[in-house]
């Protein structure tokens, strides 16, 4: 008797389903570029698997739409022409808060499934003249998450004052505040952390931190103290920890390995202007970094990379999310 032969492509939905909730996120990807049945079949997907584990991944982007990811597993290159043109401001829980200079648009993009939600113009971004370094932001939880708050902050390195926008999901109007130190008590924000409804915006060469809390519309300055663990225990603690390097063990200081696990020729003058990550796995958030080398060679042009942490997550939202 002979066996009938079906192609792959013509599997059954339901195990093509249970097969692709059992993939990483790679392997998602390529599993979704089969067929449009293959992709219809993982349409509840979310490479679970993947985000379980506590690691964060590195993003290189910035020249073309051609990106690359860094991963424990290797290096992957990819075309994802939202990230062309777009600076990151804000990683949480997989979620790019993306910044588009030429249009002054927010929005945020998944970078894997690409699924990207608008978000209404902000009205400090609008009126700012200032470069993209002067620009941080934050949210508080999952962008499809009814709860979600989002704010965008303008601080220069040398001025005492901090603007502040901020926007709730399903409202349309910005609300600003503003924030005077007397004694300039933040130069430059160097990362941005949510915790019990607040905002900390954190200076690692000062080591001082302004909270913005929300619910009552107040500021808080503090100092960050060493110690034996007698006095720390007498202070305000924080339940957070702020690296410099999200993950040592892949990403490399020095310039040639750095350079070739990124995949640009060691040849190349070049800085990459870093967006650091909040990470929901043991409260840990990474800084923001700006790395340059400093040869001066005439007339040899600087390539100018971005990059940012992330989390590995999957995301695929209806058509009623894709606008807060």
């Amino acid at each position: 008797m002979k066996m009938e032969e079906r192609p792959w492509a013509d599997l059954q939905f339901d195990l093509l389903s249970i097969i692709s909730n059992q993939l990483g996120l790679i392997d998602l990807l390529s599993f979704r570029a089969v067929c449009n049945h293959w992709r219809s079949a993982s349409s509840q997907a979310s490479a679970e698997i993947e985000s379980s584990k506590a690691q964060l991944w590195f993003l290189l982007y910035g020249e073309t739409a051609q990106c690359c990811f860094l991963t424990y597993a290797g290096r992957y290159r990819i075309e994802i022409p939202e990230m062309f043109e777009s600076t990151c401001l804000a990683s949480f829980v997989g979620w790019l808060l993306l910044y588009r200079k030429n249009s002054n648009s927010l929005f945020f993009f998944c970078p894997f499934s690409r699924a990207k939600i608008e978000i209404p113009p902000c009205p400090l971004i609008l009126e700012q003249s200032q470069s993209e370094s002067d620009l941080y932001a934050a949210f508080s939880y999952y962008p499809t998450d009814p709860d979600c708050t989002l704010v965008v902050v303008i601080k220069r390195k040398n001025d005492a004052k901090m603007k502040l926008c901020m926007l709730h999901r399903g409202e349309y109007e910005w609300t600003f505040h503003e924030h005077i130190a007397s004694d300039q008590f933040v130069g430059q924000i160097s990362s941005v952390a949510f915790q019990e409804r607040a905002f900390h915006f954190w200076d690692e060469y000062s080591e001082r931190v302004v909270v913005f809390q929300y619910d009552t519309m107040t500021w808080v300055n503090y100092f960050v103290i060493h110690g034996e663990q007698q006095e720390i225990a007498a202070s305000i603690t924080l339940d957070y920890r702020v690296k410099a390097e999200a993950n040592e063990e892949i990403f490399s200081s020095k310039r040639v390995e750095m350079k070739q696990l990124l995949g640009i020729d060691h040849h190349d003058l070049c800085s990459i202007s870093i967006c650091g990550a909040t990470s929901d796995a043991k409260h840990h958030g990474t800084s923001h970094e700006f790395l340059e080398e400093e040869e001066d060679i005439a007339n040899k042009p600087r390539r100018e990379f971005k990059g940012v942490w992330l989390q590995p997550r999957f995301y695929q939202i209806s058509e009623d999310q894709q606008r807060w």
